[in-house]
């Protein structure tokens, strides 16, 4: 469950982002600073999207497998970890972070 929510967002950004901006491009328009940051953004995730799949896929089983020997009394992270996507927001926050910066170095 964990990595469905990040990989339907790293396949938006990767499949469809490009596909606007191109339409913008091919329009001439002359776009926000924000939409440039999220073509950025897309341009980033669709490098490195092997990248993403590969640390959700390891975040996750070093979690589960340290889940599954913990006391009883601490059964209740359990529930919390599966229950949540917690990780996954964690996860793309970091990225966004990280394109964020380069981003503004771009720009700048």
């Amino acid at each position: 469950m964990h990595c469905i929510i990040p990989g339907v967002v790293v396949m938006a950004y990767v499949r469809f982002v490009p596909t606007i901006r191109q339409g913008a491009e091919d329009l001439g328009i002359e776009l926000p600073v924000v939409s440039q940051w999220v073509f950025y953004l897309a341009n980033t995730m669709a490098s490195y999207w092997y990248l993403i799949v590969a640390a959700q896929v390891m975040i996750n089983l070093l979690f589960a497998i340290a889940l599954a020997y913990v006391p009883r009394r601490f059964r209740w992270l359990t529930w919390l970890w599966f229950g949540s996507y917690l990780l996954g927001m964690v996860l793309l926050f970091v990225l966004l972070v990280v394109a964020t910066k380069n981003f503004i170095v771009n720009i700048g």
